[in-house]
């Protein structure tokens, strides 16, 4: 069976009136999107919904701040 070919999807970055640059582009994922998310972001992500019923610290951003603060083990 024949492999379907790679499809690259360019970007343009720069224009000017003799010359055109592109890069390539790729879709975002869900992990890179949390990945540059700033702390306020993260915790209304985690806070929203059904996390937060069942959260010991309810009404206290989950205390997710502190935690994401925390030095990993």
């Amino acid at each position: 069976m024949a492999q379907m070919p790679e499809i690259i999807v360019l970007r343009k970055v720069k224009e000017t009136k003799t010359t055109l640059e592109y890069e390539e582009f790729k879709p975002k994922t869900n992990l890179d999107r949390i990945r540059t998310a700033d702390i306020d972001r993260l915790i209304s992500w985690f806070c929203r919904g059904r996390l937060c019923v069942t959260c010991p610290y309810n009404g206290i951003e989950c205390g997710i701040r502190d935690w994401l603060q925390k030095e990993c083990e």
